[in-house]
């Protein structure tokens, strides 16, 4: 299974910089559906950054609407755990990126992201194959 970090979501879901959209856009749709998983923190992430993006209510409730289709799972608390102990390594204020992580190392073999600053740090306390674009 494949994890896409939010920023591949709202680079695919509004056009902020060209080249960025089309490639998240190609990435997402190489995969099969059932080759990815949503998580809860992507949807919390995403609806609050195109909130902030000024994108418009009914706009932002169609793409809620499709994402709710997708294979999306919850987190808990162990992954919040061991979100705790990477981000003690890396510092609190990327604790959203290390719940990811947790995320990812639970459900899949894959984490893509734009977010080579935080990530490359992330990448040394996982096993989880993290791919930076």
């Amino acid at each position: 299974m494949i994890y896409f970090d939010t920023d591949i979501w709202i680079h695919s879901l509004v056009e902020q910089d060209l080249e960025k959209h089309e490639q998240a856009n190609e990435i997402i749709e190489s995969y099969s559906k059932q080759d990815y998983i949503m998580s809860t923190l992507n949807y919390q992430e995403i609806l609050f950054v195109l909130g902030k993006l000024k994108v418009s209510e009914n706009e932002i409730k169609s793409i809620a609407n499709d994402l709710f289709q997708l294979n999306a799972v919850n987190y808990s608390l162990t992954e919040i755990k061991r979100a705790s102990d990477i981000a003690e390594q890396i510092g609190f204020r990327q604790i959203n990126d290390c719940i990811h992580t947790a995320i990812a190392e639970k459900h899949c073999t894959e984490l893509i992201t734009y977010n080579k600053k935080d990530f490359s740090k992330i990448a040394k306390l996982t096993s989880i194959n993290i791919r930076i674009l």
